[in-house]
């Protein structure tokens, strides 16, 4: 059951708008069997399957899901994984939206793993195609999106102690909307995340890690101008064709430290993390509008954080 207080007119959000209630019931059972196997073939390669249906419950549509996963392993410390996959799911009532929507996905993927005492290696080449309709508050509905990615990371420790590690993520999105395409939320031409780690039970452990990538992409309608409403008691905006904008690169940097101390009666963890210790402004994906549509603004992720705190076990 869903009890709001929703505003008559969706722009006006003022004390003074006026407002209804929204008293509205909404429900989706679902009823899933399902089934899973997993075969050792032989000593070095290994598959499972997996597949879920729905009994249709109040006029749902029928659907059935599976996935499909095959492990070879080729020689020592060598792993090959190709996967594949076709899931359903439901959206979530949301505000503006009060209704579940079948989506559907398809997904392969080929993974390599080279893995030994103190070398990790991973690379992985992905698809995955979403379809159904995914509305985005009131605004606009993304019918289908497509998914390319690479990934590839490398961890090396040395000397027992200290571990370096990088990974990269080059991903092609697009999404489409009433037969338009536009790049998609994660569409990176690189996600890079360097870390190096100090971790020594002795003396303290210490890490620095950072997250760069391009910003990302975004749709929205601009607003072209706006005018008063008397009856809303506010500014109706006056909107343009829907576009795509790119938010500045993101940039952050985290420190973390930790020191674990052993007592007679007792033990005592001593730590600190500091977020986006260089203090960046990464833009968030929304754009903001004063009340009167005059000019836009932007807010922030959150800027340097600290956190500190001791633990004390007895």
């Amino acid at each position: 059951m869903v009890k709001n207080k929703v505003p008559l007119y969706y722009y006006a959000m003022n004390k003074e708008s006026p407002t209804y209630n929204q008293d509205t019931i909404v429900s989706n059972y679902i009823l899933e069997p399902y089934f899973y196997v997993n075969w050792d073939i032989h000593k070095r390669v290994s598959m499972s399957i997996g597949a879920r249906t729905n009994i249709p419950i109040n006029k749902q549509k029928q659907y059935t899901s599976f996935q499909y996963s095959l492990k070879y392993v080729p020689a020592n410390n060598h792993t090959l994984i190709l996967s594949a996959g076709h899931y359903h799911n439901y959206t979530q009532p949301d505000y503006y939206n009060l209704k579940y929507r079948l989506l559907k996905s398809k997904q392969v993927s080929l993974d390599y793993i080279y893995e030994n005492r103190q070398t990790k290696i991973q690379s992985a080449l992905y698809y995955k195609q979403e379809s159904g309709e995914r509305d985005i508050d009131f605004y606009y509905t993304i019918n289908k999106t497509q998914t390319l990615g690479v990934e590839f990371s490398i961890s090396q420790t040395l000397w027992n102690y200290l571990t370096i590690s990088l990974s990269n993520s080059t991903i092609k999105q697009e999404a489409n909307v009433n037969g338009t395409k536009y790049k998609g939320g994660h569409n990176f031409l690189y996600f890079l995340k360097p870390s190096i780690t100090y971790s020594n039970p002795k003396l303290f452990s210490i890490g620095l890690m950072y997250i760069g990538r391009p910003g990302s992409y975004n749709l929205h309608y601009p607003v072209l101008s706006s005018r008063w409403n008397s009856e809303a008691k506010a500014y109706e905006p006056i909107y343009s064709q829907l576009e795509e904008f790119q938010n500045r690169a993101y940039n952050r940097l985290d420190l973390s430290m930790s020191k674990y101390m052993t007592f007679k009666t007792c033990t005592l963890t001593v730590y600190l993390s500091i977020n986006n210790i260089l203090n960046t402004k990464n833009e968030t994906n929304e754009l903001y509008y004063y009340s009167d549509y005059s000019s836009i603004y932007k807010k922030y992720h959150s800027l340097k954080t600290w956190y500190f705190g001791v633990v004390l076990t007895f």
